[in-house]
């Protein structure tokens, strides 16, 4: 009960945390960007104040560095960076570097950290698209600039010690925080495997006691079945073999409980060998079935081979002190196999035939020992016919078969 409570509230659970975690990415891109123009407008005001002795040179790009990271974060900040249009942030990042590197008239140390940075930001992101795309608009920035690529004052030898420091700063700052992001992330992909492994163990468990579960009310072809599709439609069969065990105890006596759990398994191992499926165990009986052709034949040789096992042998533990006799009725015919209790996987046999196995096996009864009661339809389809005998040999329309069997001397 308490957990078909608990189960509802998962997924809007999931979703909220869904919506936690891109919430809390889109803030942390906004502050990065917004820390990243702030360095940006720092070398360049830098680069004009103590490197080019003209501070405030270009104010327009100081206005725009302070203004598009939130024009920006409000108009396209709620898309998701891992699609194309969310990748218009990182264009428009491209867009200004180009600008502020022409300002800077492509000055070695702070052009190249902007460009490392912004490089490694759209192939992390976007992957070579974004890096083709932005290295477009950060062409398309420097020609707004108004700055030609002339680099001839570079090729002296000439550098500003102000901005190269403060741009060596920079990348070690924000490598720095890369390599904490990284190292959080890696942390969090290990929980997280070991939380995925956690569920997957809990589920494989979960899957075995489901299967033990099936397999302890169904048969194994239905277990399967039901394990495969989840239903278990009702299935006719044509021309099914069934065979009815009935176990009788030391002395024709009544088997107790520990009997049948000593012996029936014994049974359904050689059913299972032979190819025939015990289908569910009733009292002291317990009925089989199997779906081919040669199910008569399957049906006899698993009788005769418990027969001469409980004969021999007893109790499967080899205890002496209990010596088992089997009844059984072979019989063929027209039966449908279904779930009479869905809820309750309870699997039953249906049909003219189960009428005419049960009175085979009253027959049986009367005849007070062991043995094996073969029906006509089986006796036709069966191949291995030595030993059986007519049933009753003194009536001429006698159409049953009888293989009796010896008691242990």
């Amino acid at each position: 009960m308490s957990e078909a409570r608990i189960h509802p509230s998962k997924p809007l659970r999931f979703a909220i945390t869904t919506i936690r975690q891109k919430t809390s990415l889109q803030k942390n891109i906004y502050v990065v960007r917004i820390l990243f123009c702030l360095t940006t407008l720092a070398l360049l005001a830098m680069n004009d104040a103590f490197c080019r002795g003209r501070p405030g040179d270009h104010p327009w790009l100081l206005a725009v560095g302070l203004l598009y990271p939130h024009l920006g974060h409000l108009l396209l900040g709620r898309l998701d960076i891992s699609r194309r249009r969310g990748h218009l942030l990182f264009m428009a990042d491209g867009l200004y570097v180009g600008a502020v590197t022409g300002a800077l008239e492509f000055a070695m140390m702070p052009s190249l950290v902007l460009v490392i940075i912004s490089l490694f930001n759209w192939m992390v992101v976007g992957g070579p698209i974004l890096v083709l795309l932005g290295g477009t608009f950060m062409f398309a920035g420097m020609l707004i600039s108004g700055s030609s690529p002339d680099v001839s004052h570079l090729l002296s030898g000439s550098a500003c010690l102000a901005s190269d420091g403060l741009a060596v700063f920079i990348a070690i700052g924000y490598f720095l925080i890369v390599a904490g992001i990284i190292h959080r992330l890696v942390g969090e992909l290990r929980l997280q495997q070991v939380e995925f492994q956690a569920r997957s163990d809990s589920a494989s468990t979960a899957q075995a006691m489901a299967e033990q579960a099936l397999l302890a009310v169904l048969p194994p072809s239905a277990a399967q079945q039901m394990a495969d599709t989840g239903d278990c439609p009702t299935e006719h069969l044509p021309s099914a073999t069934l065979l009815l065990l009935e176990l009788s105890g030391p002395g024709a006596t009544a088997p107790t409980l520990d009997d049948a759990k000593e012996v029936l398994p014994l049974c359904n191992a050689i059913l299972e060998r032979h190819g025939v499926e015990l289908l569910k165990t009733f009292g002291r009986q317990a009925i089989a079935l199997s779906r081919k052709a040669s199910g008569p034949d399957d049906a006899l040789k698993a009788f005769v081979e418990i027969d001469k096992h409980l004969r021999n042998h007893g109790s499967p533990f080899g205890s002496d002190r209990a010596r088992f006799s089997m009844r059984a009725t072979l019989h063929t015919g027209s039966v449908t196999a279904g779930l009479v209790h869905p809820e309750r996987l309870n699997l039953d046999l249906f049909g003219a035939a189960m009428d005419e196995l049960g009175g085979l096996m009253k027959e049986s009864a009367e005849q007070g020992r062991p043995g094996l009661i073969v029906s006509a339809s089986a006796y036709c389809k069966m191949s291995l016919t030595a030993g059986l005998t007519p049933l009753h040999p003194a009536e001429p329309d006698s159409t049953s078969y009888l293989l009796a069997t010896n008691p242990r001397s």
